[in-house]
């Protein structure tokens, strides 16, 4: 899990932790893996960060018509965080058709949204904060994801913040691109700003309630700047990451294959027309060697018949 230190890094307020989960409907074989998933999480955030009073209540459904009922998202949304009640609804495994990993990077993902939603209203944050912030601290944003961000830069599409204050909204990327990308511009805060810089945004957000001035007061730059030195981050650090990606290695070593090939075939067919000229020059030796034999052999008889004579 990417450093659920900052995770907690966010919140110095402290009382004892709630945690609550439950079944919708029917009663779920995956209430126990999800408890310990979020206690788990729970103890090690506070360890590193000594903090508690995480309140955390989490519905799991069983099936999809019943989370579409209560929910109204779409199918392939495998959570959400309720905000106004700030509640975390899950498909289990069953539904969503996740492995272990990856459902336990959903549940950060939707921990981290109720934590911070606890602390300040998601709804006043743009959503590429949000979900950067819940994208990049859950351990979402690893190098498959840091790959598919190069092609994105490769494929010449201008990632936009300003574009992507609500992901719901038409923009020439798929959601899940969006995600991606809103986690390159949390790291870019992170990296560039320090540890505290959290701290610091969420304050603000108490005492402001404007995610632009309170960005400003921390950083003293306006959301369009961080914007333009977030592209140039991109451009600079993930523009050749892509490289790494398997099928573009196979192109890239192509032509090397191709002339690593061709070279040894070369080499074995001068082998094989060397194996030839040997064997050739082997049977015109023993040809050679053969009539010169006859040829001794024969006149040693003539000379004997007419010696005995």
């Amino acid at each position: 899990m990417r450093l659920l230190l900052l995770l907690l890094l966010i919140f110095s307020i402290s009382f004892s932790n709630t945690i609550n989960i439950s079944s919708f409907n029917h009663e779920s074989k995956y209430i126990k893996l999800t408890n310990k998933i979020v206690n788990d999480v729970v103890v090690d955030l506070s360890e590193i960060l000594k903090i508690n009073n995480v309140k955390i209540e989490v519905l799991l459904f069983n099936n999809q018509k019943d989370f579409n009922k209560i929910t109204g998202l779409p199918p392939h949304i495998p959570g959400a965080l309720i905000t106004t009640k700030n509640i975390i609804y899950l498909k289990t495994p069953d539904v969503s058709k996740m492995d272990k990993t990856q459902y336990k990077n959903l549940i950060c993902h939707e921990m981290l949204h109720a934590i911070q939603n606890q602390k300040v209203s998601l709804t006043i944050f743009p959503d590429w904060f949000n979900e950067g912030f819940a994208e990049y601290f859950s351990g979402s944003y690893a190098l498959p994801q840091k790959i598919k961000l190069s092609r994105i830069i490769l494929n010449k599409h201008h990632p936009d913040l300003l574009e992507m204050e609500n992901i719901t909204h038409k923009y020439n990327l798929p959601a899940a691109d969006k995600y991606i990308l809103s986690a390159s511009a949390v790291e870019f805060l992170f990296m560039n700003f320090g540890d505290d810089f959290f701290i610091r945004i969420f304050d603000e957000m108490i005492k402001t309630k404007n995610f632009n001035q309170s960005l400003f007061n921390v950083t003293n730059l306006s959301l369009e700047q961080i914007n333009f030195y977030w592209q140039n981050y991109l451009e600079k650090k993930y523009s050749k990451l892509f490289l790494l990606d398997l099928q573009y290695i196979i192109w890239l070593f192509l032509p090397f294959l191709f002339i690593f090939s061709f070279i040894m075939k070369q080499i074995l067919n001068q082998t094989i027309i060397n194996r030839w000229k040997y064997e050739k020059l082997e049977e015109q030796i023993n040809n050679i060697f053969n009539d010169q034999f006859f040829t001794i052999e024969h006149s040693s008889q003539r000379t004997g018949f007419i010696s005995s004579k």
